[in-house]
């Protein structure tokens, strides 16, 4: 099996490259390989543009089995404990659009875009697999994907009231357009890093949600011990 794990930045993925370079066999670059599983990391940069750009030009080359997007968000929802894996049923943008006064319009309010034009469904990208076969024992989430994270009570409530997601990440929604337009299964595997409100990095918890994180890409890139249990790992 062929999987290509993404993330922003490899801070968010360190401790499962490390352990892959110090136990699986390493082909070429940043190709791991254990028994018939391979992985290509790669890492993309932080944001929607950079996400995109290497994103078509790694698939331009090669087709996967699976597409994974790890990484760290801000939750909306305050039922998500920080450090707190969640898979990302579907993203959008939420701020490509136009400011009018204290409001904003998207695309789609704007007449610029159309919210069912493939790959959208109204106005979200789904997530590109079955939901029942990778991560699925996690809660799924929606998620929007911004070019400025917020950092104020205003920015914070306008954009829950408006789209009602539960995370805000930078390159989410990138991501699974890419993913969908190219027929490239895809999934997008979150940990809660803060909370969506006035910027305070003192109440972020960075560790445990990178810890979390990798823990659960850990598992998930493991064989398995039994080749007949469903979701029991990606090696099998």
């Amino acid at each position: 099996m062929d999987i290509l794990l993404t993330a922003a930045t490899m801070a968010e993925i360190q401790p499962l490259t490390d352990t892959m370079a110090a136990q699986w066999s390493r082909e070429e670059g940043s190709l791991y390989r254990l028994g018939s599983l391979r992985v290509r990391v790669l890492i993309t940069g932080v944001g929607m543009v950079n996400t995109a750009y290497r994103l078509t030009r790694e698939l331009a080359n090669k087709k996967y089995d699976l597409a994974i997007q790890a990484g760290v968000a801000g939750a909306f929802d305050r039922s998500l404990i920080l450090g707190t894996v969640v898979r990302v049923a579907a993203d959008q943008f939420g701020d490509l659009g136009a400011e009018d006064k204290y409001n904003f319009l998207d695309l789609y309010e704007l007449g610029l875009s159309d919210p069912n034009q493939p790959p959208f469904r109204d106005g979200l990208l789904l997530q590109g697999t079955d939901p029942t076969t990778y991560f699925h024992q996690f809660p799924a989430v929606t998620g929007i994907t911004v070019n400025m994270v917020s950092g104020s009570s205003f920015t914070a409530t306008r954009r829950l009231m408006k789209y009602r997601a539960g995370i805000e990440t930078m390159e989410g929604a990138a991501f699974h357009q890419v993913c969908l337009e190219e027929k490239q299964d895809c999934i997008q595997v979150r940990s809660i890093s803060n909370y969506v409100e006035e910027r305070n990095r003192e109440g972020w918890n960075l560790k445990d949600a990178i810890v979390n994180l990798n823990d659960c890409l850990l598992d998930y890139l493991r064989p398995s011990q039994d080749p007949g249990a469903k979701n029991s790992g990606l090696g099998n």
